[in-house]
C-alpha cells in the first residue's frame, strides 16, 4: 500500500507530495540508499533541501528472506508487523527501532551471520568496556562489514573498532542455530542482556 501525503519543505515551505510505503523492497538500490542514510530522505525540487522522514514500514529482502519491521512507537507494533503477510517460516522477522538498526541487520543477514549471536557478542563487549572504563560512559557498538567485518565502538563520541572474533562467534552461534522464526521479534541489546542474565 502507498499513501501520498503533503508536507512542507522546512526551508522554502514548498508543498511536497511524498509517498509513504507500507513495504519497502531491500533491493541493491534501496540498500545503497540505506547505507548512505538516504532511503528515508525527501528532496525539495525547488530549493534542493533534504529532509529526513521517519515512519512505520516493513523492509523486505525476498531473496535472502528477511523482513525488518521499523516501528517508531511501541503502541503501533502490532499494526506494523501486520503489514507483512508472508507467513513463510524460513523468513527471519525482526522488529527494529531505527534506520541505523535496519542497516546493521542488513549487514548481518547479507553476511550470512546469525543476529542472535552478534547481539550476544555486542553485549559481552559492552559489559566488558563498561567495567573497564566506568559505567558512566556512553558506549554504543555496531556490527559492520564496510569496509571490513568488525564491530564499531562509540565511546562518548570517540570511535574505534573491535576485531570480529570468528571463534567467539562460532561458540555463541551454535546455541541459537535453530530458533523459531515464525513471528516477529526484537533481537537487540536488551534481548541479549536478558539472555545473559538468565544464564548467569
Amino acid at each position: 500500500m502507498i499513501q501520498e501525503l503533503v508536507m512542507k519543505c522546512s526551508r522554502c515551505e514548498e508543498d511536497l507530495n511524498v509517498n509513504f510505503y507500507d513495504l519497502i523492497p531491500l533491493d541493491s538500490k534501496n540498500k545503497s540508499l540505506l547505507k548512505t542514510n538516504d532511503l528515508f530522505t525527501v528532496t525539495c525540487p525547488k530549493c534542493q533541501n533534504k529532509m529526513k522522514i521517519n515512519y512505520d514500514c516493513v523492509l523486505v529482502d525476498e531473496r535472502r528472506k528477511y523482513a525488518l519491521a521499523l516501528v517508531i512507537e511501541d503502541e503501533d507494533k502490532e499494526k506494523v508487523v501486520g503489514l507483512f503477510e508472508n507467513h513463510d517460516s524460513s523468513f527471519k522477522k525482526r522488529i527494529i527501532k531505527s534506520q541505523q538498526e535496519a542497516l546493521e541487520k542488513t549487514y548481518i543477514f547479507d553476511s550470512h551471520l546469525n543476529d542472535y549471536a552478534i547481539e550476544i557478542m555486542k553485549a559481552v563487549h559492552k559489559i566488558g568496556l563498561l567495567k573497564e572504563m566506568g559505567s558512566d560512559n556512553d558506549i554504543r557498538i555496531f556490527f559492520t562489514r564496510d569496509p571490513i567485518v568488525c564491530f564499531v565502538v562509540l565511546v562518548n563520541g570517540e570511535m574505534f573498532s573491535l576485531e570480529f572474533e570468528k571463534d567467539f562467534y562460532d561458540q555463541v552461534e551454535k546455541d541459537f542455530r535453530d530458533m523459531d522464526e515464525s513471528n516477529f521479534r526484537e533481537v537487540d541489546y536488551d534481548w541479549a542482556i536478558r539472555i545473559l542474565s538468565a544464564e548467569a
